[in-house]
């Protein structure tokens, strides 16, 4: 396995998380492959939207498959 990613559908909604590429098969078109895959799937379960956070690494390929960018995110973890 070179690269995994997860869809969750909820009625005509998917969300696409967890989308990772062993770091030395980067860049050789796994994540687009992946990405198209899942939208195909959700499709095909009746998904009418797809939806997903990505990371700054992964924004570029999202836009060029046709996602648009609605809001940014920002995470902060309490030190302990």
């Amino acid at each position: 396995i070179v690269a995994s990613g997860t869809l969750l559908l909820d009625g005509e909604v998917c969300g696409f998380y967890n989308l990772a590429v062993l770091p030395e098969y980067r860049h050789q078109g796994f994540a687009q492959a992946m990405q198209w895959h899942r939208l195909h799937e959700a499709k095909r379960m009746g998904a009418e939207v797809a939806v997903l956070q990505a990371s700054n690494m992964a924004q570029a390929l999202d836009v060029k498959i046709g996602f648009e960018p609605k809001m940014k995110f920002r995470s902060y973890f309490k030190e302990s």
